[in-house]
């Protein structure tokens, strides 16, 4: 007897401390409904609300009580996703699917929002499936975020692929992460040959070459300033050629990685040097041609020396040689026209000895012979009579003469004195 009472004592203990444990679980459960941030939903089998916690209140904004027994077609469905919606609880009543999904709500004030769910079937204990249960959460900030994200990220491969320089992304420990097209154009290289998995230091064939850009890349990731931020350099491509370079590179702010821009100077390069090459040639040409000018100019100093001693050779033959005759010439003469003969050629002669004939011809006066020898006797001081009786012509044709005389030295409409003017060609 005593040990059946026993027996029965201990079993009300123990239902007593399941009765506390489970009071203890829905406590906890409760408050868990309650006070999740997550909305907790719980439908019937006719898609009816059951079930509405605080958090679905603040993500849908209708009250519990305004939500109760309605149905989520009517509640916080748009029409055009009904029959998404229906394949999605078709499948979650015949337990085949439809834990997950996401889809786009709308709230009591008509805003719609992207909510993701989480839905559970719920069985009793005969395995009869009695409701489920839904836990939401309102997405539609992350889902913007993500479309711009998405949208910038667009931009940005636009940007990097439309740029017009072979552009790449470098990392940390100089391994290529993103190349674009015309990055694969400069070096034959396919970007998926080169992505993650090569070191922008392998296109460089020189080594010391390649320690400079390294020491660049370290100091760029410690003291971003000290580090050039545009260089030359060289590449070789898939075939080996070297290929002249401008380079571009920047850190990419907050990261350890660098941006770089590559614009191929290969043409130009060659350009300046065959630039150089024609310039040392010029140079030198000039050299030569500096050369020719000094030896013509000394040669032609020369020649004007040769003249100046020749002239001064034959004028002091003149005065010495002929002068001397031409004055016992005059004494042995009487006859008029000899003399004046002899006077011409004297005349001349002085002539020769001054700078009258030199300064007549130098002027381009184009005089003929016979206005040569009037324009002497003019000088001279003899009258138009004594010319023609001298020259055994009329006077009239002295006058022609005189007129032409004065017409080639400029003289026609001024009231210079003939024999005075061609008198100052002597001084």
């Amino acid at each position: 007897m005593s040990h059946r009472i026993s027996k029965r004592e201990g079993m009300e203990v123990e239902y007593k401390r399941a009765k506390e444990s489970l009071k203890y679980s829905e406590s906890k459960l409760g408050l868990l409904f309650e006070q999740t941030l997550l909305g907790v939903i719980e439908w019937n089998l006719e898609l009816q609300v059951n079930e509405w916690n605080p958090a679905a209140e603040t993500i849908f904004g209708y009250s519990r009580e305004e939500a109760l027994g309605r149905s989520a077609r009517e509640l916080i469905l748009p029409k055009e996703i009904l029959e998404e919606i229906d394949v999605v609880w078709n499948n979650l009543l015949k337990l085949k699917g439809g834990e997950y999904n996401t889809n786009v709500n709308i709230t009591k004030d008509g805003r719609r929002i992207i909510c993701e769910w989480f839905n559970t079937p719920l069985v009793n204990s005969d395995g009869n499936l009695i409701g489920i249960m839904s836990l939401v959460q309102d997405i539609t900030k992350h889902k913007q975020l993500e479309e711009a994200l998405k949208e910038s990220e667009s931009r940005y491969r636009a940007i990097f692929e439309s740029t017009g320089a072979a552009t790449l992304i470098i990392e940390e420990d100089t391994t290529i992460s993103l190349v674009n097209s015309e990055f694969e154009k400069i070096t034959g290289y396919a970007r998926d040959e080169i992505e993650g998995k090569t070191s922008w230091t392998a296109f460089i064939p020189n080594e010391a070459e390649t320690n400079k850009i390294l020491g660049y890349h370290r100091l760029r990731r410690t003291n971003a300033a000290a580090a050039p931020r545009r260089y030359e350099t060289h590449i070789a491509d898939r075939q080996g050629n070297r290929r002249d370079i401008l380079v571009n590179i920047d850190m990419i702010p907050g990261t350890k990685r660098s941006v770089a821009t590559f614009m191929d100077i290969t043409e130009r390069k060659r350009d300046e040097i065959a630039l150089r090459e024609r310039k040392e040639e010029l140079k030198s040409k000039t050299h030569e041609l500096e050369e020719m000018n000094a030896a013509l100019r000394v040669l032609l100093k020369q020649r004007e020396t040769d003249k100046t001693e020749l002239e001064d050779r034959v004028l002091a033959s003149v005065k010495e040689l002929v002068m001397p005759h031409v004055q016992e010439l005059k004494k042995c003469l009487s006859d008029y026209n000899e003399l004046t003969h002899v006077h011409i050629l004297e005349s001349n002669l002085q002539g020769i000895l001054s700078p009258f004939s030199q300064r007549v011809t130098l002027q381009g006066l184009n005089l003929t012979p016979k206005e040569m020898q009037v324009a002497d006797l003019i000088k001279e001081g003899k009258t138009t009579k004594e010319i023609a009786r001298f020259m055994n012509i009329s006077r009239f044709s002295i006058d022609t003469h005189r007129a032409h005389l004065r017409k080639k030295l400029g003289l026609t409409q001024k009231k210079a004195n003939l024999r005075t003017y061609l008198s100052s060609l002597s001084k």
